[in-house]
């Protein structure tokens, strides 16, 4: 490829970023008037994903964001792009934000590892590009418990726990998360990002590489399938007033000629809230980390194996029943309650005391047979 074939994909690509990335600016600013206005009802979640074609053209995006609801999803589905029925390229992009789980989602693929013409032109060696982002903000207020003094600043950290994957060869991966708290005159940030060229290639790297902003711990880069970070932001929260938290995660999965790259973070980035022992918040949204705790799956086969238990009770015997059921001495118990038995019992223990003392053995066997 020549250098004039350079600049322009890359002037291209530029143009196209350009307009997607103004797209993004307009909606932070726009997100940043809600929180700084009316913080009251500032409650929004989004989703969006962008696709790149040959030589770096925009055509193919998906755009989801809501004030109203709890939940944005886009998903581009896995599309196939035949390149003169010679070969397939494949890409996907999609993403999810949800404020009641405090999660956001995102997945980027593209490969075109099945190419079948070297001798294409340099307007058909671009590759793919695929864009998801998705995030979501929340207003929230805390309220001291019952005695404690209500206009005194407390300690309240918020968490973003982040894993995720890379995969693939001769590709540009990148995985980008942020979390802001804005209070009252400041914002506090920590952030992470995760870059990774592929282990093949000219520039392939063993493994990934990261770089931390604020307070990032747990940070794991040792394998390209195992990346991890905790994002934490400590901010001092006064009882009554209004605190707004966000979080906005990205990725890049940029695979030229013959390439693959798989930025999977949809294991899931999970927002958590510490305050106090006794302070309680509410949230603008009124749905912000709602969601029921999932019961382990070992405690829903509880109930089946009981059932299962008692139907094999009752498949028993009526004597392994009986043996199932006590042991001998509850048995002799039960049977003492039952007044003819107790009579019967009776007779047969005299009869026997009889034999011993004042009869013959052929007397003591009839006695007790009655």
């Amino acid at each position: 490829m020549t250098y004039a074939n350079h600049v322009g994909k890359w002037h291209d690509l530029s143009n196209a970023k350009f307009h997607v990335l103004m797209g993004i600016i307009a909606r932070f600013i726009g997100l940043m008037l809600i929180v700084t206005a009316a913080p009251a009802g500032a409650a929004t979640v989004s989703a969006h994903y962008f696709a790149f074609e040959p030589e770096k053209h925009f055509f193919d995006g998906g755009d989801d964001t809501s004030s109203t609801r709890s939940r944005a999803v886009v998903d581009s589905g896995f599309v196939h792009v035949p390149i003169f029925n010679k070969g397939d390229w494949v890409y996907q992009a999609k993403a999810a934000a949800a404020l009641t789980t405090g999660t956001l989602r995102i997945f980027a693929f593209s490969d075109t590892s099945d190419f079948h013409l070297p001798e294409a032109p340099p307007s058909l060696l671009g590759g793919y590009e695929s864009l998801p982002s998705a995030s979501f903000l929340d207003v929230v207020s805390f309220a001291a418990p019952v005695g404690a003094p209500g206009g005194a600043a407390v300690p309240v950290t918020v968490k973003l726990d982040v894993s995720g994957r890379f995969a693939g060869f001769f590709s540009n991966m990148e995985n980008k998360t942020s979390l802001q708290i804005f209070t009252p005159g400041s914002l506090q940030k920590s952030q992470v990002e995760f870059i990774w060229s592929g282990r093949e290639g000219p520039d392939g790297t063993p493994n990934p590489t990261a770089t931390a902003l604020g307070t990032v711990t747990n940070l794991a880069v040792i394998e390209p399938s195992q990346l991890h970070a905790l994002l934490s932001v400590t901010v001092m929260a006064i009882p009554g007033n209004p605190i707004s938290i966000s979080a906005a995660m990205a990725a890049t999965a940029d695979a030229g000629i013959f390439a693959s790259g798989l930025v999977g973070f949809d294991h899931t980035a999970t927002l958590s809230i510490e305050a106090p022992p006794g302070f309680t918040f509410t949230s603008s949204s009124g749905v912000l980390l709602t969601a029921p705790v999932p019961v382990p799956a070992a405690v829903w086969m509880l109930g089946p194996g009981l059932v299962g238990l008692w139907r094999m009770r009752r498949r028993l015997p009526s004597s392994r029943r009986a043996k199932f059921h006590g042991s001998r001495r509850s048995r002799a118990c039960a049977r003492l309650l039952d007044p003819v038995r107790r009579r019967r019992i009776g007779r047969i223990e005299g009869a026997r005391v009889d034999a011993q003392v004042n009869r013959g053995p052929r007397q003591a066997r009839a006695a007790i047979e009655l």
